[in-house]
């Protein structure tokens, strides 16, 4: 059959709506971060916290001075940064597609607005939080915050994926913090790949260590395997060489390919194809909206009067407590030593 140029092919109706192509979803980590009150119609807050320990005070003697507890007083500072994004659509596109692309096209805007939410707040988790009396003073991610890589590493590995030895660390380490996980429940951030670690492990899948079965009844199984809110997505930053930092600069690190399905995701800038898996319980990270979304729908002058959708969103986010936060290198693709 000879080949037909279909430059100016106008379809027949074959669909009410667009198929989307492949594209990562974000949005998820929302629902598992303390969100922020008050005036969210400035740029910068402080929210401040208090911390207090030890025991009351033994009474020895008849009319004792009045005993005055220590507290630690403090703040944290969240800068919010304001994002824009906007579509619009060709009249020739439309006698093309033969469809209404309008809700999609919108759509594709809050997809970018979620998948941003993520990468806010996992880099405010294992970033630099501003602190002090007035929020100026920067506090570093705990070094001893970040699981070892190759715990539970195979014999003659170094490094290691996600094991069960990680896990069980991570909660250790909390409850050893003082973190109640009868009232806070551990999220723990993972990929695809990590997901995959699960699945290859006993203790995870067989049924003589747990109740369900994760290869008989699918990933929505594994969500409260030992007590745990699991997040899976392919939004999740990368360690960087020496395996003390992170890659989540949000201006250099993140893949602005716009053609490509990872758009919007972090990037593997060092190239070491270590996943920093992310732990933290509700409390520990603090998420700012301003208050959401702000749309328009109007009619650009300058390009036609053609239909044009503006979003436009304010967001800010702070690690709360180093206690609450954990990181989980998880490398890849590990080689023997």
């Amino acid at each position: 059959m000879a080949s037909t140029d279909i430059s100016n092919f106008n379809a027949t109706i074959f669909s009410s709506n667009l198929r989307r192509n492949l594209e990562a979803k974000g949005g998820k980590m929302r629902p598992y971060v303390t969100m922020a009150e008050g005036d969210l119609y400035r740029e910068d807050g402080l929210y401040p916290f208090i911390k207090g320990g030890g025991l009351p005070k033994k009474i020895t003697q008849r009319l004792p001075e009045s005993p005055i507890s220590s507290e630690e007083y403090s703040n944290r500072r969240i800068s919010r940064a304001d994002y824009q994004d906007g579509t619009a659509i060709d009249r020739q596109d439309l006698d093309r597609m033969q469809v209404d692309p309008w809700a999609d096209k919108t759509n594709i805007l809050g997809d970018k607005f979620r998948r941003l939410e993520d990468l806010i707040i996992q880099s405010a988790a294992l970033g630099d939080a501003l602190g002090g009396d007035t929020g100026s003073t920067t506090v570093n991610f705990t070094a001893g915050n970040i699981i070892g890589v190759g715990l539970g590493a195979e014999a003659g590995f170094t490094n290691a994926g996600f094991t069960y030895e990680k896990l069980t660390e991570v909660l250790k380490d909390f409850q050893k913090d003082h973190i109640d996980l009868s009232s806070e429940k551990v999220c723990i951030t993972v990929s695809a790949e990590q997901i995959y670690d699960i699945l290859q492990q006993d203790k995870f899948i067989n049924k003589d260590y747990i109740n369900q079965s994760i290869m008989t009844n699918g990933f929505g199984s594994i969500q409260n395997y030992m007590g745990v809110d699991w997040i899976i997505t392919e939004v999740l930053p990368y360690m960087n060489t020496a395996l003390d930092g992170f890659n989540i600069d949000l201006d250099t690190d993140v893949v602005t390919d716009a053609t490509g399905s990872g758009n919007g995701t972090w990037a593997d800038t060092d190239g070491n194809d270590v996943r920093a898996c992310i732990a933290m319980v509700k409390s520990g990270v603090m998420f700012e909206t301003k208050p959401d979304m702000i749309t328009r729908v109007a009619e650009l002058q300058a390009n036609s009067f053609r239909p044009y959708a503006y979003a436009e969103m304010g967001l800010g986010a702070v690690r709360l407590e180093e206690e609450k936060v954990r990181a989980i290198p998880c490398d890849q693709s590990p080689v023997a030593a």
